[in-house]
């Protein structure tokens, strides 16, 4: 497994962003939680998965903070690099993942007896988080394409939109059979390379121009701070609370849309998701006629005159 350590000042970067936030992980006192810090690793995934699997002994923690102690859901790792040399997104695709041009950020979470269903909606959960940080802190008006990317629309493009960034949840057995979330969130800071701008990516320093306060150890913080925050919500409610917020921002919704399901290509409109994250779409022609899909890919979205 590869990876290299961080230099100082990247440490010293990222302790003065908690200090200059008054960061408390929602709570006075908590339990601690590992944060790992990494000039350049293969990818933040793959780092979390080692933690799962075989604990953290030979990994050594740049720092800890103090969080909320949650029994359905409990942070026990964070881990972000400068760089990835193999970035991935969804389908295993790989994502140009440059020195200092992005968020690469992976939070591992070990989770309760709550059934699998639960979660499968939490990437959906962190998009909505992701997505209230830019807005709040970068005035960006993102919006959330189902399954997992954060996108803003665009008319440069004959497919409406460009993407910011995504998140990726994975539920894993880890050492004494301990169930943990692994989520990947990776969102597209200054240079994004050439073939991810011809894939269609944009970056927030090309929406905003604010080259000096974009930095990932400046939304790492920000990012903890919301999902901490909100984190208790989800634990008492799951998705249901977010959905409202989801669909709201949803950048589906009512377009009609082909969709890569088990193989097989499907064609509706889309009309929101479910409480556990599949999305709903109602047939073309009969709108009585829904379908609820649990995974798959966007293949096509239609502009209104198709």
């Amino acid at each position: 497994m590869y990876y290299r350590k961080i230099e100082d000042e990247f440490l010293k970067d990222v302790l003065g962003e908690f200090k200059k936030s008054s960061f408390k992980g929602g709570i006075e006192e908590g339990e601690s939680c590992p944060v790992y810090l990494f000039d350049s690793v293969c990818s933040t995934m793959n780092i979390a998965k080692f933690i799962a699997k075989k604990g953290s002994e030979e990994i050594k923690e740049s720092f800890f903070i103090n969080i909320l102690k949650n029994s359905i859901i409990s942070l026990k790792a964070v881990i972000l690099a400068r760089e990835q040399i193999k970035g991935v997104g969804r389908q295993g695709r790989k994502w140009f993942s440059g020195k200092d041009s992005g968020l690469y950020l992976t939070l591992l979470f070990e989770v309760g007896d709550k059934e699998n269903e639960f979660f499968s909606s939490f990437s959906l959960f962190l998009g909505v988080i992701v997505r209230e940080v830019l807005a709040k802190e970068f005035k960006v008006n993102s919006f959330l394409k189902w399954p997992n990317d954060i996108v803003v629309f665009s008319r440069e493009i004959e497919r409406g939109f460009k993407k910011l960034g995504g998140i990726l949840s994975v539920l894993s057995k880890g050492e004494n059979d301990k169930r943990f979330l692994i989520c990947g969130i990776g969102v597209n800071l200054k240079e994004i390379g050439d073939k991810n701008r011809e894939l269609g990516a944009i970056s927030l320093l090309d929406l905003t121009k604010r080259e000096n306060s974009i930095t990932s150890s400046f939304l790492l913080v920000k990012v903890l701070k919301e999902l901490f925050c909100n984190i208790s919500l989800f634990s008492e409610h799951g998705f249901s609370y977010f959905r409202p917020l989801w669909e709201e921002k949803s950048f589906l919704l009512n377009k009609k849309v082909d969709i890569l399901c088990g193989g097989k290509r499907e064609r509706g409109v889309v009309v929101g998701v479910t409480n556990r994250g599949s999305l709903i779409i109602r047939d073309f022609l009969n709108k009585s006629l829904k379908k609820e899909i649990c995974s798959g890919e966007v293949l096509k979205v239609y502009v209104a005159n198709d």
